[in-house]
């Protein structure tokens, strides 16, 4: 028996055979389609580069014929890069002289469809008439006839498409839609809370910052909603727990931002007037000791007496949190155990803060803090 050739899917046929009874059909063999395309669309970006590295205003027309007609491969062989690309590139108006300005419109749909977030994006604005993309919004005018309802119906559908993947410009916008309205999208305050809510259980930590920002009463600003923005139910005690899911996450950014947001909601009053002996309180020694770094420190910080908070840390330069003075008592003990905890951060810039102020601090427990390294 010969040797059989290596399977690499470069030689293998791009249909494959179905036998169903006596009768025999040629079907789409997807690896090999997905493998091809993808090659493809890598022989058009090497091109591209070449491109890139000639002097533009003396492109070798050839050499963008070739580009484009990769990207036409990969685009029919399954890719959902190449059609957002080829789009792109007849907006920079790259491929003007070989394919019609209208085609950008039918290249986003296609990779929309094949689950492009960004083509899925751009379409769902346009549909929308948020004047994000004027271009495409110019084109859509030009090439359909759909009324609002179906003009809302595929504006959301292309969002939805674009929020599944996780496309934070695309969540943004569906959530203000509902929350404000736009031209195709209404002001629907089901929709928000539904789309918010299905957001935060998937662990979206600025969704979490400003969904609770808005049970709490405020937009992520710290101010109050806007006089057209839809009505929605303060609920503080599922803001907070919004807001310290948020300050838990992996963004340092959001994460402060959120304890600024509860610190602003104890200004406010959210949790109401007396806060020292309150559930409120126990909830955020709570969520420290379950491992809560960042409140951690800043617990650390304002159970100290104030006369030893000589220096703000660094990390509370931009967010200082202050009003959690008015809730924690001094406790030198327990501002020790919160550093500790803090002090087991993956995040240096939070290990760092818990380290150099409990050395000032607390030089007795210098040598149990370094054993923690």
């Amino acid at each position: 028996m010969s040797a059989q050739p290596a399977d690499n899917g470069r030689y293998r046929p791009l249909y494959k055979t179905l036998t169903l009874g006596t009768n025999q059909y040629a079907i789409v063999d997807k690896d090999v389609a997905h493998r091809r395309a993808d090659r493809y669309y890598h022989q058009a970006l090497a091109l591209m580069d070449v491109g890139e590295a000639q002097n533009q205003s003396r492109l070798d027309p050839t050499l963008t014929d070739k580009i484009t007609d990769a990207l036409l491969l990969a685009t029919d062989l399954g890719s959902h890069e190449a059609p957002m690309l080829l789009a792109q590139r007849i907006i920079d108006s790259v491929d003007r002289s070989q394919l019609p300005r209208e085609d950008v419109v039918v290249f986003l749909r296609i990779a929309a469809e094949r689950h492009n977030a960004e083509a899925a994006y751009r379409l769902g604005c346009s549909y929308a008439a948020i004047n994000t993309f004027p271009e495409i919004e110019i084109l859509l005018e030009a090439e359909t006839s759909l009324d609002s309802q179906e003009r809302r119906r595929m504006a959301t559908h292309y969002l939805m498409v674009a929020v599944d993947q996780q496309h934070h410009a695309a969540i943004e916008t569906l959530i203000l839609a509902y929350a404000y309205g736009r031209p195709y999208i209404p002001k629907d305050q089901s929709q928000f809370v539904n789309l918010c809510t299905a957001l935060v259980r998937r662990g979206n930590q600025a969704v979490a910052l400003g969904f609770g920002a808005w049970l709490a009463g405020m937009t992520v600003d710290g101010k109050p909603p806007l006089a057209d923005a839809i009505e929605v139910t303060q609920n503080p005690e599922l803001s907070l727990s919004y807001l310290l899911m948020a300050s838990r996450g992996r963004d340092l950014a959001l994460a402060q931002h959120a304890l600024q947001l509860i610190s602003m909601g104890i200004e406010s009053k959210v949790w109401g007037e007396e806060l020292k002996n309150s559930a409120f309180k126990r909830t955020l020694i709570q969520d420290a000791l379950n491992g809560n770094v960042l409140l951690a420190c800043y617990l650390a910080w304002y159970s100290l007496a104030e006369d030893k908070r000589q220096n703000l840390p660094a990390l509370f330069t931009d967010c200082a949190c202050a009003a959690l003075d008015k809730v924690f008592v001094p406790c030198a003990q327990r501002a020790a155990y919160y550093f500790e905890i803090a002090n087991k951060s993956d995040c240096a810039e939070i290990k760092e803060a818990a380290r150099s102020f409990s050395r000032q601090v607390f030089s007795g427990y210098v040598d149990a803090l370094n054993s923690l390294k």
